[in-house]
């Protein structure tokens, strides 16, 4: 390890740096995706400095005591094997653990997850990102769902954050509610005029990003995938999903989606508050869980 490395606060300055860092692996962030990290969790995003530059990064996020996000461990290519990520992972562990935070999750790519092993990370179940230019255009009447898509206002998602909470297994409120204004787009199902599912767009650096998404079936979250297509047509995007929600799987695949990658969702402490996979059919980013 470099003896000049030490360890300090992401900050807003750090932007450029922090981009380089996510396109060496090739990540689909944007310059607005970490500066809403920072406004959201200032306090909880770390690199790491070595030979005058930012050479490492780690997130952290806390939903509450029940619950906080490890996300954005990176390291440039030609410092990797030296330390320098496991060190900065280890201090966003620690900064949870300092605010009694019980239970710690993460998205892990098959490259970090001998690290997050060796610091007593368990494997619930995977995730997979599906990837493509989705073929869309369904006639009302083969969508099978009653209800229309509108807009996401702030009155629906607070009418909504119940069921997201079930799904999610905590509440994230503030989250959503900073998603839905850096959102390019943002859709809820309304039934009888009462909002039951919603999904969030925003742009990305390789594909537009579909989620969140929770919807209690898989004919509701079409509706809201084909309203999101509608204003986004032949555009190629992306979509996170649990492995376990099999109907949304097979409703990606219906729109000749493709699986591009598989991570390995993990936990350290009581998983008390696991959710309902089989709800959730687009992630907020594999940063946020």
């Amino acid at each position: 390890m470099a003896s000049n490395a030490h360890l300090r606060r992401l900050t807003a300055a750090d932007l450029a740096a922090a981009m380089a860092l996510k396109e060496a692996a090739g990540w689909n962030q944007t310059e607005r995706d970490w500066l809403l990290l920072l406004q959201l969790q200032p306090d909880g995003c770390f690199c790491l400095q070595a030979e005058g530059r930012v050479v490492a990064s780690a997130t952290a996020y806390c939903y509450g005591p029940e619950l906080a996000w490890i996300g954005m461990v990176l390291t440039l290519p030609e410092f990797r094997g030296r330390g320098f990520g496991g060190w900065v992972f280890r201090e966003a562990v620690e900064f949870c653990r300092r605010r009694g935070v019980t239970c710690l999750k993460l998205d892990a790519t098959d490259m970090g997850r001998p690290l997050y092993e060796r610091a007593g990370f368990v494997g619930e179940y995977e995730v997979e990102r599906w990837g493509g230019i989705p073929e869309c255009g369904m006639r009302d009447a083969e969508r099978g769902v009653g209800g229309d898509v509108v807009e996401l206002t702030e009155a629906r998602l607070l009418a909504l954050l119940p069921l997201d909470t079930a799904a999610f297994g905590v509440s994230r409120a503030p989250l959503l509610w900073a998603l839905r204004r850096s959102a390019d787009w943002a859709g809820c199902l309304e039934r009888d005029r009462a909002p039951v599912a919603y999904a969030m767009g925003r742009p990305g650096a390789r594909a537009h990003y579909f989620g969140p998404c929770i919807a209690d079936s898989v004919e509701d979250a079409r509706a809201l995938f084909e309203a999101f297509c509608a204003v986004h047509p032949g555009r190629p995007l992306f979509v996170d999903v649990p492995a376990p929600n099999a109907a949304a799987r097979h409703l990606l695949r219906g729109y000749t989606l493709e699986v591009r990658r598989t991570l390995l969702r993990m936990f350290l402490g009581p998983n008390e508050h696991p959710g309902l996979p089989e709800r959730v059919f687009g992630l907020a980013g594999f940063e946020y869980g």
